[in-house]
């Protein structure tokens, strides 16, 4: 019986049975016969005899029952489908539900009796009169009931398309659509004349297609309401680029190159937004007052979208530059911003820009990310709440909401606050260290130092020990990383090598001014005595002073020799140290020694 339940199953029970038991029939009848006809070749057995008398005996039985379900659905027809046959076929070509959609009204009796003629056919049975003559109209049925479908399909797939919110917008569209589907509903029926009924359909399919095809102009421009507010979403207000470390300046340049980016993509937005409303609202605007208290509903539900919009690029902006900053559970936060240290106006070590100026910096592009959306007006000039009240513009509503806009700048602000600390340390490193090295006046010590008449060990410790520094300073990192921060130490060492190397200089520049006059004290004595000795003695006089100045000078010698060696340990630092002496200099060094000891003084006399 399972068998016949899924067999055919919009037709009547009648028919199924009598179809299951033909299939039975024909299992059992042809095997049969081959086995009949093979009986000769075959050995006589006891079974075949038995098969033989049961199959005999089950064939006939098989006709019965399909003849007596033939005699049922005979009686049918005749008791049920005879004489309501015209009845059935006057019932009105559609039927509608309480949700508004429509479906076709054909008796499901009638239905199913085509197809139960078609098959009693087949089983060589007889069919009753009417039965037969309603069968013969099959094939025009069949195709009123697809041009009927047709029509069903034509409607509900407008119906379809709308929410119960949009049915009330189209509401007069679809009251329009009802008054030429109606006589489908209430006045027409099967056996109607085929002209009324092509001219029913034609004229119902093609007010359905101008609806539908308004639904459809109505769905692209809310697609395209929804395109634009997605692209504002999906906009970021601020423009970070990965791994990229900003000069000073060169952020806020860009953040404001993006921000007019920004600003005229969300002005086009909001402009093809506004014209694809203008647009839209051409289909309803000679429509009753309850659909523009629809179309004003609609209105406010797009302009709600496009803030909510506008909150959400608002809101994923800040927290791109809130990550960038703090970092969170996913992203390590990395240097972005690079900072100078410099030695300002040789008093104290500064980063520049300051963690003060970065907190402006950033503070000001926090706020100034959001009013990019002040190009951005509500879409309806007279924006009320249900109270009446005016609503206040996108960018006065997201500006003071704590949860999109404040409570993430001030994520940002701390997370700037928590470095001072970090940087505070990094300076006082540097000026603990090396903070002497720009803070003495140069000048001054210098002249302390000339007046104290320092040993040439003191010269050469000072100025190993300020090109010792100066290797010290240039060993220290170039740069640092700190959270957000590259810090470029480049300029601080610079200036801490220029004052080690001012200090050396200041030294051997008055190490090489002492060595200089040293030089000229000798080679003025030697010049002014070799000049009287080398002039002839006009008289007795003469000759005594230039005998008393020769015993002066001899006696002077070990004197004058003891002033050489220190005089040459000078030069011999300074070469050391490789201080450039002027030609002239190094003459008078050479022309110096030669004379030493007297030599030349004797050799004249």
């Amino acid at each position: 019986m399972l068998f016949r339940s899924t067999l055919y199953p919009d037709m009547r029970e009648t028919l199924r049975a009598a179809l299951w038991a033909n299939v039975q029939y024909k299992r059992l009848d042809k095997p049969f016969k081959l086995l009949d006809g093979a009986s000769a070749l075959l050995p006589k057995t006891a079974e075949a005899a038995d098969l033989q008398a049961a199959i005999q005996l089950t064939l006939p039985q098989i006709q019965k029952f399909m003849s007596d379900k033939h005699l049922e659905w005979r009686t049918m027809v005749s008791n049920q489908l005879e004489a309501t046959m015209q009845t059935r076929l006057e019932a009105n070509l559609l039927t509608s539900d309480a949700n508004g959609f429509i479906s076709m009204n054909f008796d499901k009796s009638l239905l199913a009796l085509f197809s139960e003629v078609h098959y009693w056919e087949r089983l060589h049975f007889e069919i009753p009169f009417v039965a037969m003559e309603l069968a013969s109209q099959r094939e025009k049925y069949r195709l009123l009931r697809e041009n009927v479908l047709l029509v069903v399909r034509d409607y509900n797939k407008i119906l379809q398309a709308l929410d119960p919110e949009e049915r009330k917008l189209f509401a007069e569209r679809i009251h329009y659509l009802d008054r030429r589907i109606n006589p489908g509903i209430h006045k027409l029926n099967w056996t109607a004349a085929k002209n009324v009924l092509d001219y029913f359909i034609r004229e119902a399919r093609k007010y359905c297609k101008e609806v539908y095809e308004m639904v459809l102009d109505y769905k692209a421009g809310n697609d395209k309401i929804l395109r634009n507010c997605k692209a504002i979403t999906e906009t970021l207000l601020v423009r970070i680029v990965k791994k990229k470390i900003y000069m000073e300046g060169e952020f806020e340049e860009a953040q404001k190159e993006h921000r007019e980016m920004v600003s005229a993509k969300f002005d086009a937005a909001h402009k093809d937004m506004k014209a694809t409303l203008a647009i839209t609202h051409e289909t309803f605007a000679s429509d009753s007052d309850e659909v523009q208290g629809e179309w004003v509903k609609y209105t406010k539900k797009v302009d709600k979208k496009l803030e909510e919009a506008l909150r959400q690029t608002v809101k994923r902006s800040l927290q791109e530059l809130s990550r960038a900053l703090n970092g969170d559970k996913k992203t390590e936060v990395v240097p972005m911003f690079n900072v100078q240290t410099v030695l300002f106006r040789d008093k104290r070590v500064e980063l520049k820009p300051s963690v003060q100026d970065l907190f402006n910096l950033i503070h000001n592009i926090s706020r100034e990310l959001i009013t990019v959306i002040k190009v951005v007006p509500r879409l309806s000039d007279a924006a009320t709440d249900e109270t009446g009240t005016a609503l206040p513009s996108f960018y006065d509503s997201i500006s003071t909401d704590e949860d999109t806009t404040l409570k993430t700048i001030v994520s940002i602000d701390n997370g700037i606050t928590n470095i001072v600390e970090k940087t505070q340390m990094f300076v006082t490193f540097w000026e603990k260290t090396y903070k002497h090295v720009w803070e003495q006046d140069k000048e001054a010590y210098i002249r302390r130092y000339e007046k104290a008449r320092k040993p040439l060990s003191a010269f050469e410790g000072d100025i190993t020990k300020y090109k010792d520094l100066a290797d010290e300073v240039m060993s220290e990192d170039a740069s640092t990383n700190m959270l957000f921060l590259r810090i470029d130490c480049g300029p601080l060492k610079q200036s801490l090598i220029n004052h080690c190397e001012t200090w050396v200089t200041k030294f051997t520049g008055l190490l090489n001014t002492t060595a200089h006059n040293e030089l000229k004290s000798l080679y003025d004595y030697f010049e002014s005595n070799v000049k009287a000795l080398e002039k002839p003695p006009m008289n007795l006089e003469d000759l005594a002073e230039n005998v008393n100045l020769l015993k002066k000078l001899v006696a002077e010698q070990e004197e004058t020799e003891a002033r050489f060696e220190p005089m040459l340990e000078k030069y011999k630092l300074l070469e050391k140290f490789e201080v450039q002496i002027s030609e002239a200099e190094v003459s008078m060094v050479e022309r110096s020694e030669e004379r030493r000891v007297g030599k030349e003084c004797r050799s004249r006399w």
